[in-house]
């Protein structure tokens, strides 16, 4: 889907008078970069990904460093929308009115909720050309957003349920100290928002982004968009 067509559709969609988000502040992380491991005892980088460490300077200087801002408006104009949709979907606030966030390239980390961090290195016209899997294409910009807004779902969801023993998690006999655990409820809420926003058609393409991340996830996702039962059950105890 084209970014403009995916604006307009949030925009369109997201009520007037919605509640307050957490906005992000989003900027360029040296260290991160700087200590970019080649090797993490006992798993190795891939020669692929090894051959990305040296040249984490160059896509920096000439390309990363001149795109934050765009970065930045990306999130504003598409994130912010599907934050408002949660908060609205569940009727409850963010209690964080800013966050900030990392980005950075090392090939070594993914994206992280604690501390937040991202990385965009996927989402660059230049190493795009270094990756054989992208075939000399940057990812679309719309799985950055998405993405952005799983890791902050994972800090809305667990200030709502750092108090409370989900009977839903019990019964599947996990917890939220569990990849498949703590996506449940997550997924449930992406699924619902999306929903809301009239935007279920982007739905299977964020289920091949999660499906990449391993197993547990794609368990996950079939658990939510499988069961209506635990689905609704999920929503229902980010609500009370």
């Amino acid at each position: 889907m084209k970014t403009i067509t995916f604006i307009i559709l949030l925009i369109s969609n997201v009520a007037v008078g919605a509640p307050a988000v957490p906005s992000l502040k989003l900027e360029y992380s040296y260290a991160l970069d700087m200590y970019c491991p080649l090797q993490v005892v006992p798993e190795n980088l891939t020669p692929n990904q090894a051959s990305l460490i040296p040249k984490i300077p160059f896509y920096r200087d000439q390309e990363l460093l001149a795109k934050v801002s765009w970065f930045q408006s990306e999130w504003d104009e598409q994130g912010i929308p599907l934050l408002v949709g949660a908060a609205t979907a569940i009727g409850k606030p963010f209690h964080m009115k800013e966050l900030s966030v990392a980005l950075f390239l090392c090939p070594r980390y993914p994206f992280m909720g604690t501390p937040l961090s991202f990385n965009v290195i996927s989402y660059l016209e230049l190493p795009a050309k270094d990756i054989a899997a992208l075939a000399g294409k940057p990812v679309p910009v719309f799985f950055f957003v998405s993405t952005a807004f799983h890791e902050v779902l994972h800090k809305y969801i667990n200030s709502i349920l750092e108090q409370k023993t989900s009977l839903t998690l019990k019964k599947l006999n996990t917890d939220l100290n569990s990849l498949y655990g703590a996506h449940l409820h997550l997924f449930a809420l992406q699924k619902k928002v999306f929903s809301d926003l009239q935007l279920t058609n982007l739905l299977p393409a964020i289920g091949q982004l999660e499906a990449s991340h391993g197993p547990e996830y794609i368990r996950a996702w079939k658990t939510v968009h499988e069961d209506e039962a635990i689905y609704q059950s999920l929503l229902q105890e980010l609500k009370n």
